[in-house]
């Protein structure tokens, strides 16, 4: 290709545009077409729990969020459990002396405890919700991100 105008000429980007548009264009492989169709087939044939959380069907979102708030109650309700076995167990006694030292910070901690509790009764209804709302949310973008992630990361070349 022969340069036969100025890079400081003011009309260089419509002589490269022209020029440019003067290539021909390029066409694609024969086979590109069969390729993506095949490509578009598998995807398609891909059984709808090992897709994206959000190509999921309705129900399946809707019952796996319902499994996962289960299991959060779930592992609240563990935690009380266990908190009061332990409470009433031989390690509280086996442990009293070595606990003395962190008796003051225990003692506010279960203070901002009960506190919590009884915040929780009384303001529950909204607050909770509200809560609630944005657990959902953070658990739907970790989701999202964790796909895609998953989709950049995992680069699937289609070979010729």
């Amino acid at each position: 290709m022969k340069t036969d105008f100025n890079n400081t000429d003011a009309n260089w980007d419509r002589e490269l545009d022209r020029r440019l548009s003067e290539l021909p264009d390029l066409e694609a492989p024969p086979s590109l077409i069969t390729r993506v169709n095949a490509a578009l087939a598998k995807e398609a044939a891909t059984p709808w729990w090992q897709r994206p959380w959000w190509f999921w069907p309705v129900p399946a979102r809707i019952g796996s969020f319902l499994l996962l708030a289960a299991a959060i109650g779930l592992l609240g309700v563990v935690y009380l459990e266990v908190r009061q076995a332990v409470l009433a167990s031989y390690w509280e006694t086996a442990l009293a002396e070595w606990r003395l030292a962190f008796d003051p910070l225990i003692e506010v901690l279960n203070t901002l405890e009960r506190a919590g509790e009884i915040v929780a009764r009384h303001v529950c209804g909204r607050v909770c919700m509200a809560f609630a709302g944005v657990l959902l949310l953070l658990y739907l973008l970790t989701v999202g991100l964790a796909t895609a992630l998953y989709r950049t990361l995992r680069f699937v070349r289609i070979n010729p």
